[in-house]
């Protein structure tokens, strides 16, 4: 396994060879300081040397010649020197404490990312590092911030969308109305014309003499019996097919709605009944109300609220890299 060099030991030859502490960028995630851990101690030297200010090309050792009998001398760090690389140490520490917190935070990575740039980037202007509340502080400020300024545009577009709903249903309960009264007024047209032909062949619904008119009728029993069964038939087909179609819009209407708005934004919507005479009855009930739609529930997260949340969180990343970075 090929020999790698410390971190601390990186940032030490480094403020040897060049005097200064590295920059934020040469300490970043795949910077200067990251390339030289992997390589061992001696290379880093060697690679430090090129561009030193100091050294002028040549290694620490070399650098430190004396005299002309090429007598090596023993050479001690100056206070200064201890100093600042105490310092670069105490940096990179705080800098290691502050990453290791938001890479085992629960943030999202754009977020953590965020963090990391500010945890950097706020050091090297004011020599502070954030603690972990602060942190913590800097993300749930700018949420709610970015909420405050996107509410109001999403809780105006959730009142005109449940508005639209409520019309479109008021205008299917409105024709539903409509029909109801004419399908009364055109059913009893039929059965008075319907009587009035049994009439004329001197027969009537649900006589007690029936029978023994049937077998004097010129319809014959068949046509009579047809006669009483075939009209309510055909007004119960009808007055279903009507609710059907009816209860059919109602469901695009709502499932469209609840794609949009998702099912929590439409719990106290009113679903208004509309008549449906042959609801759970053979027979023709005039009371009989069913509603228009029964929705499944909290189920559905709208496509707006996607949006919104989405919206939020980029106002959010906007917010702090305008106020930190």
């Amino acid at each position: 396994m090929a020999v790698k060099t410390n971190k601390n030991d990186v940032i030490s030859n480094f403020v040897r060879y060049h005097g200064r502490q590295p920059k934020t960028e040469e300490l970043a995630p795949g910077g200067i300081i990251d390339y030289l851990t992997t390589k061992a101690p001696a290379e880093v030297e060697t690679l430090l040397s090129k561009n030193s200010p100091i050294t002028g090309g040549k290694t620490w050792s070399e650098y430190k010649k004396t005299d002309a009998s090429n007598k090596w001398t023993t050479w001690e760090k100056t206070q200064a020197e201890i100093d600042a690389e105490a310092e670069a140490k105490k940096e990179q520490d705080n800098l290691d404490a502050a990453y290791k917190y938001i890479d085992s935070s629960a943030f999202d990575d754009a977020t953590k990312t965020l963090l990391r740039q500010i945890a950097q980037q706020q050091y090297k202007s004011d020599n502070k590092i954030y603690q972990w509340t602060e942190l913590d502080k800097i993300i749930s400020d700018a949420s709610l911030a970015a909420t405050w300024a996107l509410d109001p545009y999403y809780t105006k577009d959730t009142a005109r969308s449940i508005e639209d709903l409520r019309n479109k249903f008021s205008d299917i309960r409105a024709s539903a109305d409509l029909y109801t009264q004419w399908e009364k007024s055109t059913y009893a047209q039929t059965l008075q014309k319907a009587q009035q032909s049994l009439r004329a062949s001197g027969r009537t619904f649900s006589s007690a003499s029936r029978d023994k008119l049937w077998a004097s009728s010129a319809l014959g029993s068949q046509d009579v019996a047809g006669m009483e069964w075939s009209t309510p038939e055909a007004r119960r087909l009808a007055v279903t097919a009507e609710y059907n179609k009816n209860a059919q819009k109602a469901r695009d209407l709502w499932i469209e709605a609840e794609r949009y708005l998702g099912s929590s934004d439409l719990a106290w919507v009113d679903l208004w009944t509309i008549a449906n005479p042959y609801s759970g009855w053979k027979t023709y009930n005039p009371n009989s109300n069913t509603s228009l739609y029964s929705p499944a529930g909290n189920v559905t997260t709208g496509d707006q609220d996607l949006a919104r949340l989405k919206a939020i969180e980029e106002e959010k990343q906007a917010r702090i890299k305008a106020l930190y970075l």
